[in-house]
């Protein structure tokens, strides 16, 4: 099953859930290589969206 990007917004929180659909791309992504992207930027998305939640609920 292809990976559906989630559309982050400004104010969003990073939930169990969400972290978990993330895992579960990076884990297809490995294993049948669909992804088509680098455990890099896999890494750099995932902190993008980290400190953009903290800083909005620093606001």
């Amino acid at each position: 099953m292809p990976y559906t990007p989630t559309i982050w917004k400004d104010g969003d929180l990073i939930t169990a859930a969400s972290m978990n659909k993330i895992e579960g791309g990076i884990a297809s992504a490995q294993t049948d290589g669909s992804g088509g992207v680098t455990m890099e930027q896999v890494n750099a998305a995932i902190q993008e969206a980290v400190l953009d939640s903290w800083e909005g609920a620093i606001k």
